[in-house]
């Protein structure tokens, strides 16, 4: 392990056998007792866990009952704790939110964007359409908070400042579940423009276990976290999009596990209590260099085959995002992205 940044290796890549590239990051597995159960690097290691924590601020959204009142779905509790791509599918849902508490595209303010999937984006953008807000990734989650704050009658003109008292209740829920004390939650600006939590990585996950078994939870936060996560377990393609890790792995694994990623490498995974003989579990991981494209999918297949959750078959369907390979510009295997770690048991 690197002493002095907490990092360890994860991912190798090679070309022809030679080792061309190595990426080193952090990695901790928790009960919902909050119990350490493995590990790889600092499982203390503290960073933004940037769109990770979507799953955490849907919470806030839940627990203020705007989702009984307005009827949400679990597609739409899906879409809220999404980074979506904005395909047709997901700017329909957002809409639909909206709608129905009284607002439009206009009231959110996580910017404009075009669709994240390349093709629909060149599609738009040869039909002349312009960037829109319901196509931001973040757009469900913001309208989750749009519905909150009319919910309870806050002013919706500020809800992206961290004073605002739905950003405050975010930030009770994260830490509350987390086990993590408030005041030690450091608090930046994410890209969309709302509060980002950093917290070590052991609480993080913990946390995210507690989604699929909320232990000491008071009530109405436990059954929040039981509806989002069966929402996300349910609809990995509302929670991303097309050729996204989460529409990469989840599908193929039978609905043992859903998970998050998160900007600059970040991502969670609660993985349910039939999956593997430690039951339910929480996964925090870190890449250090921030390359999540390269190394999030080998790095969650590899953990998951470790923790005994995936058959034969189910390994085969993934081999292609556990071992990556390399092509050259003639479609020629010319070398592998693969896993290098072994779980430290605790």
């Amino acid at each position: 392990m690197n002493n002095r940044t907490g990092l360890s290796p994860l991912v190798r890549a090679y070309r022809n056998d030679v080792c061309e590239t190595v990426h080193c990051g952090a990695l901790a597995v928790c009960d919902p007792q909050g119990k350490l159960l493995a590990s790889v690097g600092d499982p203390d290691f503290t960073c933004y866990v940037r769109s990770s924590g979507k799953p955490f601020q849907a919470l806030a959204v839940l627990e203020s009952g705007a989702a009984d009142r307005f009827a949400y779905s679990d597609e739409e509790i899906a879409i809220t704790a999404a980074s979506h791509s904005g395909e047709p599918e997901h700017q329909e849902l957002v809409s639909g939110i909206l709608a129905r508490i009284g607002l439009g595209p206009e009231h959110l303010q996580c910017g404009l964007a075009w669709p994240m999937y390349q093709p629909r984006m060149f599609e738009y953008i040869k039909e002349g359409r312009e960037k829109s807000t319901l196509c931001h990734n973040c757009s469900g989650k913001h309208a989750g908070m749009l519905a909150a704050c009319v919910h309870r009658g806050y002013p919706i003109a500020t809800y992206r400042d961290p004073a605002h008292p739905h950003q405050q209740h975010i930030l009770r829920a994260f830490a509350g579940i987390c086990d993590y004390p408030v005041d030690a939650v450091k608090i930046g600006v994410d890209g969309c423009g709302v509060p980002v939590h950093a917290l070590p990585l052991r609480n993080t996950a913990t946390g995210i276990a507690r989604f699929v078994l909320p232990s000491g939870q008071p009530p109405e936060r436990a059954e929040a976290a039981l509806r989002i996560a069966r929402a996300m377990t349910a609809h990995p393609f509302l929670v991303s999009g097309p050729e996204r890790t989460e529409t990469q792995i989840f599908p193929h694994l039978h609905g043992k596990a859903f998970g998050k990623s998160g900007a600059e490498g970040y991502y969670v995974m609660g993985i349910h209590a039939h999956a593997t003989r430690f039951g339910p579990l929480g996964v925090a991981v870190k890449i250090g260099d921030g390359n999540a494209l390269r190394c999030i999918c080998p790095v969650l297949i590899e953990l998951l085959a470790q923790l005994g959750a995936l058959s034969d078959d189910e390994l085969a369907a993934l081999r292609d995002q556990h071992y990556k390979p390399v092509l050259n510009g003639h479609g020629e295997r010319v070398g592998v992205v693969r896993p290098e770690f072994t779980l430290e048991w605790k």
